[in-house]
């Protein structure tokens, strides 16, 4: 459910989005994910993974 509605969302806002405005947000989504981990879950990222 969650997952559908996020999708939702995104493909909304790219419609109101300047394209390379949505390409910079969506290429960063992965550093934004392993920030997350690392803050909230405290996983450790290290240079090989």
């Amino acid at each position: 459910m969650s997952v559908g509605a996020s999708f939702t969302f995104q493909v909304i806002g790219q419609r109101h989005t300047p394209a390379a405005d949505a390409f910079m947000i969506l290429s960063a989504e992965t550093v934004f994910a392993a920030i997350a981990g690392a803050i909230i879950l405290g996983e450790h990222v290290g240079s090989l993974q």
